[in-house]
């Protein structure tokens, strides 16, 4: 190595040197981003979904011995496409914790029907006549809290239960010996009020306002009991519902918040 090389070699470690803690002064005084606030779940929220309810119902006529009629039973069992809105208010509490409250309607049609023989008392087929029972079911509501678990900052696993309404109609026939007009005939119906139970998992894929779910919720109804004659008494055990449900909903900006 010769003299000019390691007087240069000198002369750029010293000009390195001197530099360094200005730039590392500037880097510094450089403005620092602030970083984007995590997700929080509350505030209120307004929405709508869609999925699919599967409802079981079994129903009966007890049969009248002064009518020497036999007892019959069936089953009604369908399925359909429901849709509606929901709206709630959340509040997240400690870290990971939410609590919530929510509103939802949907409609559908949910109608079944089932026919069974005319029977002696003694279960021996009249040979003529009928039973038919029918239900329809046009919409549900219920009104739930929610407690919720928030796995990362913008998805959340969370149960539910509540109150639920439904609307619901049914048309029976008791055809006795040689059938109608030897026959019994009346409908009746109202918006029996029950209880719903479920869950489901939120997700604000966008890290704003806009959440995605999926949601399952489970209904029980009352029974009823139609009354057309002391005869005719058409008895329908606890109405269930399974529904199964995506969704999105719009979460109204809080102050300070996304």
């Amino acid at each position: 190595m010769n003299m000019r090389t390691l007087f240069g070699g000198i002369a750029l470690a010293v000009g390195m040197a001197v530099s360094i803690p200005g730039f590392a002064a500037d880097i510094a005084k450089a403005p620092v981003a602030p970083l984007a606030p995590a997700f929080s779940w509350s505030g209120c929220y307004f929405g709508a979904n869609v999925g699919w309810a599967w409802a079981r119902q079994d129903a009966s006529n007890p049969g009248s011995f002064a009518a020497n009629q036999g007892a019959v039973s069936v089953s009604l069992d369908g399925n359909n496409v429901i849709g509606g809105l929901h709206a709630g208010c959340n509040w997240q509490f400690l870290p990971n914790w939410v609590l919530g409250a929510e509103g939802d309607w949907s409609a559908t049609r949910l109608d079944q029907s089932a026919t069974g023989p005319n029977l002696f008392f003694n279960g021996t087929p009249v040979g003529s006549g009928g039973l038919s029972f029918s239900r329809q079911v046009s919409w549900l509501a219920s009104i739930r809290g929610r407690l919720g678990f928030v796995i990362t900052p913008n998805i959340m696993l969370y149960g539910t239960g509540g109150g639920a309404f439904a609307h619901d109609s049914r048309a029976n026939v008791n055809a006795f010996i040689g059938g109608c007009p030897n026959c019994a005939v009346w409908t009746d119906g109202g918006s029996p009020g029950g209880w719903v139970a479920g869950g489901g998992l939120e997700w604000a894929p966008w890290g704003n306002n806009w959440i995605v779910r999926a949601e399952y919720l489970y209904y029980q109804l009352p029974s009823k009991i139609s009354t057309g004659s002391t005869s005719s008494i058409f008895i329908y055990d606890d109405l269930k519902i399974h529904e199964a449900r995506v969704g999105l909903s719009y979460k109204f900006p809080v102050l300070g918040q996304h």
